[in-house]
């Protein structure tokens, strides 16, 4: 069982690996996406031998991991995926299991109750105002961040990045693996 949110979910697109993904041991189902306050016994979906044809819009963890257990065990894999990006951890938990923890019980009864289709169109008008919204942002059709600059300037941190001759540039990126910070001078030009 393949589960989580949208680190599971995304799909396997490095064309190298979906090429040499012919695994016919492995079948690969993805859960169809349903909003349900109760369990369900039935789900949308299909099995798919996992082939370069298939692969491709499974779940990259899930279809990594499975290929390591097929190639350690010979055997026959079954994968399943059912994701959903950005669903809280309390979602892939059962009722039962949340009523245990005092603080979860009052959502637990709020959700039983939940007219879903109410809920659904609600999110369906969110969606809408969203789309809308999205049309009048300058900065999303822009492609803002092509103008990003090819070289950087850089510096320790800790430090105040204000007190050093950086002090009139923004932040782009931050990358504490390196502990540096890489800055943008003219930051009037991003807009």
């Amino acid at each position: 069982m393949c589960s989580g949110q949208s680190n599971i979910k995304y799909s396997n697109d490095a064309q190298n690996e979906i090429a040499d993904s012919n695994y016919p041991n492995i079948r690969l189902f993805t859960v169809g996406r349903e909003i349900n306050n109760q369990p369900q016994e039935n789900v949308k979906g299909e099995w798919k031998v996992c082939s370069p044809a298939s692969v491709g819009d499974f779940s990259a963890v899930g279809y990594f991991f499975g290929r390591e257990i097929s190639k350690n065990t010979n055997i026959p894999i079954g994968l399943v995926s059912s994701s959903w990006g950005g669903a809280v951890a309390e979602t892939w938990t059962s009722p039962e299991m949340m009523n245990t923890v005092p603080s979860f019980k009052s959502k637990v009864d709020e959700i039983s109750k939940m007219d879903l289709k109410i809920y659904e169109e609600n999110n369906k008008i969110q969606r809408g105002k969203y789309e809308r919204d999205l049309k009048n942002d300058k900065g999303f059709f822009q492609k803002w961040y092509e103008k990003f600059p090819t070289e950087t300037q850089k510096m320790k941190v800790p430090r105040s990045w204000q007190s050093t001759d950086l002090s009139n540039y923004i932040i782009v990126n931050f990358n504490i693996y390196h502990h540096e910070k890489l800055f943008y001078s003219d930051p009037l030009s991003l807009i």
